[in-house]
């Protein structure tokens, strides 16, 4: 940049010495869609290897909207606590039909 006369020597100068900040950017859809995240990962690897992944400063872009995700988790949890319910209300009938039967 000095070359090119955007900065100055001094400029140049203090900028060497000051000290580089790196904050590892979080990606949020990890923790909002870790099945979709960890499958995409998956394919990635496979495909370039963990250094590529890893290292290689790949940016990817997919067709994961976070809404429907979590509309998907939302209706399968609770088509899940109802299966539970459901089963165990058909347990109980069939064991008050086997205490019927064998009592």
């Amino acid at each position: 940049m000095q070359e090119q006369r955007y900065i100055t020597a001094a400029e140049r100068s203090e900028a060497e010495k000051a000290q580089l900040l790196f904050k590892q950017q979080e990606n949020i859809n990890i923790s909002q869609a870790p099945y979709f995240t960890e499958y995409i990962r998956q394919i990635i690897e496979k495909k370039y290897g963990s250094k590529g992944l890893y290292e290689s400063g790949l940016h990817i872009e997919t067709t994961l909207d976070v809404a429907m995700e979590k509309a998907a988790e939302e209706a399968l949890h609770t088509g899940l606590e109802e299966y539970e319910k459901r089963e165990k209300r058909l347990q109980s009938r069939q064991k008050k039909v086997e205490e019927l039967w064998f009592a």
